[in-house]
Formats: structure tokens, C-alpha cells, sequence
């Protein structure tokens, strides 16, 4: 039997974590959950997921670029913004260790397919 992947959510929205834990929860994923980046960084640290997802702006606008550039390398990162729109853009996503960049709203297969992608590509 294989052992379930840990996802951790960190996201300020409780409507996200909750969407993110019922599709990622559906699809054999263990789902925990974060409602800041500072929360978000002593979870991560503390219980070592597979696959971080991230929003980019929490109680601060940079709150998600600083935990992305906190957890470097050592896991997968999937960033999730609102701002996408190179107008609304403050932040260079290229310049920070993620996997991936997604804008909301997601839809639920887009939500399983990236993930299942990044924790493929990695086993």
C-alpha cells in the first residue's frame, strides 16, 4: 500500500482551503491547512508535506513570496494569485523557487491535474 501525500494550503480565504481540501481530500491526498504565511511556514516546517500550495498575498502582499523564498527548494510550490494580470503583477513568480503559477479562480480538475503532475514528475 502506498503511503497518501501530504499537501499543505496556506491561504488567508477559508472558501480556498476548504475547496482545496475537498477536491485534493476526494482524489486520496492528506490536506492540511494554513490561514497565514507565518502559521503556513512553522506547519510546513513542522510536518514536511509533499507539495505546498501558497497564496501570494495573505495578511501581507508579500506574505507567499516570502514563505515560497523561506522554504526554497526543498519542496514543491504551487503559487496561487489573483493577480496574474501582468498590470497587477508585483512580484516576479520566476524569481522564487515554485513548480508552478496558478490563477484563481480553479477549477477542480485543473486544481488535481497540477498537482498530480508536480508530485509525479518528482517520483
Amino acid at each position: 500500500m502506498t503511503e497518501r501525500k501530504t499537501i499543505l494550503v496556506v491561504d488567508d480565504d477559508p472558501d480556498i482551503r476548504f475547496f482545496c481540501t475537498t477536491v485534493l481530500g476526494a482524489a486520496g491526498y492528506n490536506v492540511i491547512t494554513a490561514d497565514s504565511g507565518e502559521s503556513g511556514l512553522e506547519m510546513a516546517q513542522a510536518e514536511k508535506p509533499d507539495l505546498v500550495i501558497l497564496d501570494i498575498i495573505m495578511e501581507h502582499l508579500d506574505s507567499g513570496y516570502r514563505v515560497a523564498r523561506a522554504l526554497g527548494r526543498g519542496v514543491p510550490i504551487i503559487l496561487f494569485s489573483s493577480i496574474l494580470n501582468e498590470s497587477d503583477q508585483v512580484f516576479d513568480p520566476d524569481d522564487l523557487p515554485v513548480s508552478a503559477v496558478v490563477s484563481k479562480p480553479i477549477s477542480p480538475k485543473m486544481l488535481r491535474d497540477t498537482v498530480n503532475q508536480i508530485l509525479n514528475a518528482g517520483a
